[in-house]
């Protein structure tokens, strides 16, 4: 079997780490286990129930406190010119 190599610039590479530094740019203005707790479901891809086990919370108060958390992020996500899908 042939192995092709595909050659870039490295802008993809930028671009996903300026989005990743963003990220955490915005996360920091979230208390310590929110962010970890969006960290753990949307960059990690841990289910709802296994972020709510490790903090030792329901899964209810991993919903609410995960769904306040992105209410929180929408205006900075906004300004940041990110749309809500």
């Amino acid at each position: 079997m042939e192995q092709v190599l595909e050659i870039t610039d490295g802008s993809e590479k930028d671009r996903s780490s300026e989005a990743l530094d963003e990220a955490r740019h915005l996360l920091a203005g979230l208390p310590a286990e929110e962010q970890l707790l969006l960290t753990l479901v949307h960059l990690n891809g841990m289910s709802m129930a296994e972020a709510a086990d490790h903090f030792g919370w329901s899964t209810g108060k991993a919903k609410i406190k995960a769904f306040r958390a992105r209410k929180f992020l929408r205006k900075p996500l906004r300004n940041h010119c990110y749309e809500e899908s």
